[in-house]
């Protein structure tokens, strides 16, 4: 029996773009079935999953052969998957089994869709009941109910088995408890067990070294209460003595109620230097009613002692609970700031999850709220669509910086040979992903399309299932390809109807042509982009114009105007003051490599503060990424001795 296990990451812009989709769910029921005779099972590793298109990802599967594909679904991923299923089912006799987050009771975005299975709860003793005929073929169809948790306690981290890739993300995760100890309403979490259990620190030290000795400098503990562990003291002692170099910075979660000055510095003798407290809000009121107990002076101790001691705190708050009003919010955001707290926020929307307390009381507390994920609230008794908007704008203004960033600017669309006596330059091959080649057997897959001169040469190029996910398309071609254009985005989005896409094009002087080509997407709306955020929507596609023209022409969102810089020179700063206007900047000329290297050594620390940049040249544009943004990129599979992979191709 062959049997492939798959996790499709949240779906985002820019890629190779690091997704953070590392699939701990589906490793653990690998690790469940390990033994047993006659089985096997694959891991669709995440350097393929999260960086490919819709239709790459049924062929990949398909080209497998199995017999069994489980999914881990949530709520940004939840549609696409049941998409990937029924184009599956379309082509082969396969078992779908779906498990994850977003199956519960009350979930009825499964109905109607061809899966077989849906496991409740936690996986791996279903998995294992499923796979030894328990769960045969006599109950297609029907939901499964949840069966009695996993003895987590014996838990060997899935990473010692080498199942998953560290490199991609510089990172591990690693659960150390399951359970929550607290019944906040907004939250399923809780109802996964009716008691904490928690990894014996011996298990949690050995995955630990694991890591050291495979030079991994980030690990994650997925606990949602890291402090309430009734060792924990005797477990960061532990930490501590391995990290003692502090090669691995550690992260997790906790409630900051709880961290006095001396926890808080075992925290950082251990090597913690960030979590993420959830505070949701500071009116008393409204913390009450989704029944999260607060102690807001103890809660600002807390984070102080963090502070103190250089861990980085990172604050939740909720829009839109129930009886939050907007001056209310507001309050919320102004005590963060007012009381040094603010070092960094995150500020989302009340999602109505499937299966928690406050989606079966949405009609008492009369919450209006989407019914596809992320399930964001709309509106409530007292704050509508509007009062939220001008509540997340006030937080920006008031934190002093952007909540909700626009994608990076990648535009660059050219290579160049790096033999420097030719000096030839080219298009040819250029969204050729090299790490991604051998994945499909029929050719490689593409993240950049170039439609450039007549339509005959670029029209029906790419297979539909050789694309990326993201892509972009780069439009050289004039207006009167419209009709060609058209055609191609029908064909290439209809196959790919949950990727998200970038059109590129260059010098059109009529805009109005290119939000018209918006019509022509088949991508299925709203998806998960579109309501993330609920006051913005679409922006599954990025719609970009450059321009050698300085005054705005095109705007709006997801859509951008970037000013093409040709100038056999670099722009000096006051060039960047001047065009700041814009949306963004692209560097295309033919200055030599070592005088692109020292702008962008001089400019990386300035240029993000007054406009985007992009760069022309594939390689230098990778490289200024690096420079900008250098922990939130992975560009392929090269690996460095210690086996931890490194970027660059």
């Amino acid at each position: 029996m062959r049997i492939i296990l798959v996790q499709l990451p949240i779906p985002q812009h820019n890629f190779s773009r690091q997704t953070g989709n590392i699939p701990i769910g589906a490793s653990c029921l690998k690790e469940a079935v390990r033994h047993y005779a006659g089985l096997e099972v694959e891991l669709l590793p995440e350097s393929q999953v999260s960086y490919l298109g819709d239709a790459a990802l049924v062929e990949l599967i398909l080209q497998k052969g199995p017999d069994i594909v489980g999914f881990t679904v949530y709520a940004w991923n939840v549609e696409r998957t049941l998409f990937l299923c029924d184009r599956l089912k379309s082509r082969r006799a396969v078992r779908i089994v779906l498990g994850g987050p977003e199956v519960t009771q009350d979930n009825a975005l499964f109905t109607g869709h061809d899966r077989d299975d849906l496991c409740q709860g936690e996986g791996e003793a279903f998995f294992q009941e499923l796979i030894s005929g328990e769960l045969a073929g006599s109950m297609t169809g029907k939901r499964k109910q949840m069966v009695e948790p996993w003895s987590f306690q014996s838990a060997v981290s899935p990473y010692l088995s080498c199942d998953l890739e560290p490199w991609l993300d510089r990172m591990m995760v690693l659960e150390t408890m399951r359970g929550c100890p607290h019944t906040c309403s907004f939250c399923y979490y809780n109802k996964a067990r009716s008691k904490l259990t928690f990894l014996p620190s011996d298990l949690v030290i050995k995955a630990i070294e694991w890591a050291k000795s495979q030079g991994i400098p980030e690990i994650f503990l997925l606990d949602p209460s890291l402090e309430v562990r009734p060792d924990l003291e005797d477990v960061l002692e532990q930490i501590a003595r391995v990290n003692c170099t502090r090669d691995i910075a550690f992260q997790s979660e906790i409630r900051a109620e709880r961290i006095d000055d001396h926890v808080a510095a075992a925290f950082a003798e251990a090597g913690f230097v960030e979590f993420e407290i959830g505070l949701q809000s500071s009116d008393l009121k409204v913390l009450s009613r989704v029944k999260r107990k607060t102690d807001l002076t103890r809660f600002v101790k807390g984070i102080h002692n963090l502070h103190k001691h250089d861990i980085r705190t990172r604050v939740d708050l909720i829009l839109g609970l129930p009886g939050d009003t907007r001056s209310g919010f507001c309050r919320s955001v102004d005590f963060l700031v007012e009381h040094d707290c603010a070092q960094d926020v995150s500020i989302f929307p009340l999602a109505l999850l499937p299966g928690s307390e406050l989606r079966l009381k949405s009609g008492e507390y009369g919450l209006q709220f989407q019914d596809r994920p992320p399930y964001s609230v709309l509106e409530t008794p007292t704050m509508t669509c509007e009062d939220m908007l001008e509540a997340f704008c006030y937080a920006e203004e008031k934190l002093g910086y952007v909540l909700q960033p626009e994608p990076e600017l990648d535009v660059s669309y050219r290579t160049f040979d790096k033999c420097p006596e030719s000096g030839t330059e080219g298009k040819s091959e250029i969204g050729h992903v090299p790490w991604l080649t051998s994945v499909l057997k029929d050719g490689p897959v593409y993240s950049k399309l170039i439609f450039e001169g007549e339509p005959g040469l670029w029209l029906n190029r790419v297979p539909g299932h050789h694309l990326a996910q993201p892509y972009q398309v780069f439009i050289f071609s004039g207006p009167e390809s419209y009709s060609a254009l058209e055609a191609e985005l029908v064909r290439l989005t209809g196959e790919n109807p949950f990727t998200p896409l970038e059109i590129i094009v260059f010098n059109w002087d009529r805009p109005e042509l290119i939000r018209a080509l918006e019509n022509s997407l088949r991508l299925i709306r709203p998806q998960y982009l579109d309501l993330d955020m609920p006051f913005w929507g679409s922006r599954a596609a990025v719609f970009t114009l450059v321009s050698e023209i300085d005054r705005p022409l095109f705007g709006g969102t997801m859509k951008r105007q970037v000013y093409w810089w040709k100038e056999e020179r670099l722009p000096s700063e006051s060039d960047l003051v001047r065009l700041k206007h814009l949306d963004g900047l692209l560097i295309d000329n033919h200055v030599s490599e070592r005088e692109i290297f020292a702008w962008q050594d001089r400019f990386s620390a300035i240029a993000p503060e007054l406009i985007l940049v992009s760069f022309a040249v594939i390689e230098h544009q990778r490289r200024w990424l690096e420079l900008i943004s250098p922990d939130e990129y992975w560009f392929g599979l090269e690996k460095n001795e210690s086996g931890l992979g490194r970027t660059g191709i």
